[in-house]
């Protein structure tokens, strides 16, 4: 712990110490002492996750559970915008994959429920590629797949729906 608590920002003209640390948490379970700890601590933590190797996408990051709190700050107010209908539309398709999965989901049900389903083939194909070229591109190929859903507003309309 006080390994992680002396990274960052060092003394005036001394340097900084950036670091990557790697916590294998047993069974997922991110209430785990250290993970939670260390979650509270760092700037952001990025969460793999099993399931999402085992479907092939490399690397497998669960962006619902990983967290940067240094990001607001790095995008604009049009790609927080952005990244933040993406975040909603997963959030809303993994609260109700198991239904979707299942067959019990019915379409109409739920508005924003409808939109991931749409949007979920283009969204998880733009998680998983390996597109080289600027970030100003990436939020670029973001928005276009989000566009696919009708309906939603562009970087200035405020919402999803």
């Amino acid at each position: 712990m006080s390994l992680a608590e002396r990274a960052g920002p060092g003394p005036a003209g001394v340097g900084d110490i950036t670091a990557i640390f790697s916590v294998l948490v047993a069974g997922s379970d991110m209430e785990e002492p250290i993970a939670d700890i260390l979650r509270g601590v760092l700037d952001g933590h990025v969460v793999l996750d099993r399931k999402i190797a085992e479907r092939g996408r490399y690397p497998a990051i669960d962006l619902l559970r990983s967290v940067s709190r240094s990001l607001p700050d790095a995008a604009s107010p049009e790609e927080n915008i952005i990244l933040s209908q993406g975040r909603s539309l997963l959030g809303a398709h993994d609260r109700a994959e198991l239904m979707i999965q299942a067959g019990l989901y019915a379409a109409g049900s739920d508005a924003e429920v409808d939109a991931a389903i749409r949007v979920w083939p283009a969204l998880d194909a733009f998680i998983s590629e390996e597109e080289p070229g600027t970030i100003s591109a990436s939020y670029d190929r973001l928005q276009a797949c989000l566009g696919q859903v009708r309906g939603l507003r562009g970087a200035g309309g405020g919402g999803v729906f």
